[in-house]
């Protein structure tokens, strides 16, 4: 080896070391931030929730609609604006649902999660309302969670 050389590949190898460096930190903060951002979606998601139970706890116009149509046993004897209490209410509901249902399918969020929000689907799919709404609002959510509210909603039959 000249003399020239091994400076030359000294400085190659200090290069090279310095790369693989750079490509373990660039690593390791991508892992961070995909470990930062599953935390604040489940965050985002458990805000959600808790703001839905209180808005549903709250909301008296919603509850009293759906009690008035669970009398009746037919939303179409509410007046037009207490129909358009419930389609909304469930709405809401239903939103909620296809996001915790989008973010699983993007592996955002545990099956734990998920199973949380299934069973409340497999508690609510008796309802009258809750299939009325669906009848009308369904078309409106990707195709997957349709799928999804589709299967609950044929798991129910009269005998239940």
């Amino acid at each position: 080896m000249n003399e020239r050389s091994t400076p030359r590949s000294l400085v190659l190898v200090v290069g090279a070391l310095g790369l693989i460096a750079a490509l373990l930190f660039v690593g390791l903060e991508i892992r961070a931030l995909a470990a930062t951002t599953r935390t604040a979606t489940l965050q985002r998601i458990a805000d959600a929730q808790r703001e839905l139970n209180l808005w549903l706890a709250d909301d008296t116009e919603f509850r009293s609609a759906v009690a008035e149509a669970t009398r009746a046993g037919d939303v179409g004897a509410l007046d037009p604006t207490r129909r358009n209490v419930v389609r909304l209410g469930w709405q809401t509901v239903f939103h909620h649902w296809a996001t915790v249902h989008d973010h699983y399918l993007r592996g955002e969020v545990s099956e734990h999660v998920w199973n949380g929000v299934a069973l409340e689907i497999e508690e609510l799919r008796t309802s009258t309302t809750l299939r009325w709404a669906w009848a009308s609002e369904g078309d409106k959510f990707a195709p997957e969670f349709r799928d999804v509210m589709q299967a609950y909603l044929l798991r129910y039959t009269v005998d239940d």
